[in-house]
């Protein structure tokens, strides 16, 4: 696996969005041949993992201008995944996809409803629709989780970075958590035309934070504060997903 801020530069100026997904193959493909008819024009990402695992589909599609690898800009980047995946006992896959959607300022696009499960340990709030949305609406609502990852990033991270400092001080860090999650459900109300109080989730945030200040022990954010300071706050920041279904 490539790294450099280089590629990185290169890539992140034109990304739609980071796909994830745990669905079977034949879903996978679908979703992304939906993508490649829509977006022609902006770049879709796929992480190293994605790419492992689908390795036969996604190298088809890599072909495609649209579709594009994904890179860490640094190999510190690398490092903190592996160290959080080990500590929160959760999947690489699901870490490094949340942590480059972060990195890269760009939302998540979700193949398969049966990815969510993959992904609730860092689900914080979602928009739930009834009725199946035509590709139009689709589209549009693409461009809006873009708005959110990118309207709430830099206050996102400089919230994180003040949680994870008060934490490590033992001071109270409860407010900023709670500002955290009033910034989520303010920017909810973005998706008022599609959303419903019952449904399938359809737009969701996700968050790596909470989780850490769950299962992790104080001293051990404190370590990886003090060793990954200077590049943690880029990972956390409030990312929004979009589920395509295909």
């Amino acid at each position: 696996m490539h790294e450099g801020f280089h590629l990185y530069a290169a890539i992140v100026k034109n990304l739609r969005g980071v796909v994830f997904s745990s669905d079977d193959i034949n879903d996978f493909e679908r979703g992304l041949r939906w993508l490649s008819k829509h977006f022609r024009y902006r770049s879709i990402g796929i992480t190293p993992l994605m790419r492992k695992r689908y390795s036969t589909i996604v190298t088809q599609y890599l072909a495609k201008k649209q579709f594009v690898e994904l890179v860490y800009p640094l190999a510190d980047f690398k490092d903190l995944v592996t160290k959080l995946r080990r500590e929160l006992n959760v999947e690489e896959e699901v870490l490094e996809a949340i942590t480059l959607s972060s990195v890269y300022i760009s939302p998540m696009i979700v193949i398969g409803s049966r990815s969510l499960e993959d992904l609730k340990d860092f689900l914080i709030d979602m928009v739930r629709t009834r009725e199946e949305l035509k590709d139009h609406e689709i589209k549009l609502h693409l461009r809006i989780v873009d708005y959110s990852v990118l309207d709430m990033y830099s206050w996102s991270t400089t919230n994180a970075e003040e949680i994870l400092k008060a934490y490590i001080k033992r001071e109270p860090y409860e407010k900023y958590l709670r500002k955290r999650k009033d910034k989520i459900r303010a920017d909810k109300r973005r998706f008022w035309r599609i959303v419903e109080e019952e449904g399938e989730p359809t737009i969701i945030y996700l968050d790596i934070l909470p989780l850490m200040l769950r299962r992790l022990k104080r001293e051990s954010i404190g370590e990886i504060m003090k060793r990954h300071g200077k590049i943690i706050s880029a990972i956390l920041g409030v990312i929004v997903g979009f589920v395509v279904r295909p």
